[in-house]
Formats: structure tokens, C-alpha cells, sequence
């Protein structure tokens, strides 16, 4: 399976977003096919021997990627499948449980995509306060927020 490693971020000429390069990693048949198929597009690291992929600016600069071809496009992609099924988590939790669930899930999401994870404590406070019932319609934000602003562990 072909794999990307995010290497830099630059801003795009045509276009001034910003848009990411990527060293691409594989089997040598699969690297072949690869390098096949890009023709005269193809582009190296600065070792000139790793092929490159252009894509999105990853939300987690550390993770492998996986590359993707699409035979409707005729083309390979970074593959972030990641999101659109965070994306969709997050829609079924407001469509099923209201906005304030669908906050928490998304700050949940965007934690993970990042690479970062939450501390067990900070889970459960989430999900205790999401649980409780309030006796005045208002809730106790300000202890949520104190359980919530302790350091999360990070996952290495």
C-alpha cells in the first residue's frame, strides 16, 4: 500500500492557498506504478530519489497517509477518509442529539484527527456533563470548563 509523509506546506501561485507536499512510500512494484503513471508530473524530494505527491495541509503533520487512485479522475490522492467519516459522526450526533452533543463529539473528532487524545478524566467529565440533567435549564459550564482545561495526555 502506498503511504505519504507529510513533508512541507507551501502557498500555492495559482491559487494562495496552501497546499502540502508529500514523500511517497511503498513497494517497489508499487512505487513503479506510481512513478508509471505520473509520467512527466513526477516529482522528487530533494534526495532526488523519493517521489513526491502534492495535497491538502494534513491536520496531523505526523501521521502516514495513505495514497489513493481514483480511476474516475485517473489519478492519485492523499487519502483522508478520516475526516469525512468524523464529518459524519459529527452530523448524526446533532441530527440524533442536539447541538451541544454534536460540539462535544466534534471537539472530540478534532482532538483525534490532530493526534492528540484525551485524558480519561477529561472523558468523563464530557460525558458526565452531557449526561446530567439541569435542574434550571442552565448549565454548570464553569466546572466543565476547570475539568476540561487540565493537560490532555498525548498519544506518541
Amino acid at each position: 500500500m502506498l503511504q505519504a509523509k507529510f513533508l512541507n506546506a507551501y502557498r500555492s501561485k495559482a491559487t494562495g492557498t496552501f497546499r502540502a507536499r508529500y514523500t511517497v512510500s511503498g513497494s517497489p512494484s508499487e512505487l513503479d506504478a506510481f512513478i508509471k503513471h505520473q509520467g512527466s508530473y513526477i516529482r522528487y524530494a530533494d534526495d532526488k530519489v523519493t517521489p513526491i505527491i502534492f495535497g491538502d495541509v494534513p491536520l496531523n503533520t505526523t501521521k502516514m497517509h495513505s495514497v489513493a487512485f481514483s480511476s474516475e479522475l485517473n489519478r492519485f490522492y492523499v487519502d483522508f477518509t478520516e475526516i469525512t467519516i468524523a464529518a459524519g459522526s459529527i452530523d448524526t450526533a446533532e441530527k440524533r442529539g442536539g447541538d451541544r452533543l454534536a460540539s462535544e463529539i466534534a471537539k472530540q473528532a478534532a482532538t483525534e484527527l490532530r493526534g492528540n487524545s484525551i485524558s480519561t478524566t477529561t472523558s468523563n467529565a464530557i460525558d458526565a456533563a452531557m449526561a446530567a440533567p439541569t435542574a434550571s435549564g442552565e448549565e454548570d459550564l464553569e466546572e466543565l470548563a476547570e475539568q476540561v482545561s487540565k493537560p490532555a495526555s498525548r498519544k506518541r
